[in-house]
This record gives C-alpha cells, sequence and structure tokens, in this order.
C-alpha cells in the first residue's frame, strides 16, 4: 500500500531495514491496491513498527533456541535421556535434535 501511496522505494527499503531490490519484488505482486491518501509518515511508522517488532520476535526465538540447545546437551550430558527421548518430550523429531547440536559446534 505504501507503494501505491507514492512512497519511495528507498524509504519504504529504509524504514523496513530490507533491500530496495525485495521492496520491488514484493510490491510487484500487489499491483491492485489504489491510492488511499495515508501520508507517507504513516506508512514509514507502520513499516518501522513491524520491522522492530520483527527483529524483537527473531532474537527472542534465537534465545529461546540458545536455552532449548543448552538444556538438551546438559540432559543428553547427564546420561538420564537419550536422543529420542529429548526429542519426544521438547515434541520435535530427533533430526531436528541433531541440527540444534550441530549448529551449536
Amino acid at each position: 500500500m505504501a507503494l501505491a501511496d507514492r512512497v519511495s522505494v528507498g524509504a519504504i527499503a529504509s524504514a523496513a531495514g530490507i533491500k530496495a531490490a525485495d521492496v520491488k519484488r514484493v510490491g510487484s505482486s500487489y499491483t491492485e491496491f489504489d491510492f488511499s491518501g495515508t501520508p507517507h509518515r504513516v506508512h514509514l511508522a507502520r513499516l518501522a513498527d513491524i520491522a522492530a517488532a520483527l527483529k524483537e520476535a527473531l532474537e527472542e526465538r534465537e534465545r529461546a533456541e540458545e536455552q532449548l540447545r543448552v538444556d538438551v546437551e546438559e540432559a543428553l550430558s547427564s546420561g538420564q535421556c537419550d536422543l529420542f527421548r529429548v526429542a519426544a518430550v521438547v515434541a520435535v523429531t530427533a533430526e531436528r535434535v541433531r541440527e540444534l547440536l550441530r549448529r551449536a559446534s
């Protein structure tokens, strides 16, 4: 919608924290939007808020995965659980647990 309201590709890319080429690629899929009259600053503020929320969510995901990795390593090193039991407890596949452990090394 920001593109339909003639907000520049560069401004959108800067506010969203992505490449201008990505804005063009995604924007070309949404050609049916008409001019809404929403001020550019409103579009850019919304995009910046969404980008900040996404960044925060990705950081939280990274922290959660790191904590999971630490917990899995602790469970496996204690000898009380095997890989398959750990996978069952955390509701993921054994391959996902292996991938998590590989990424850490």
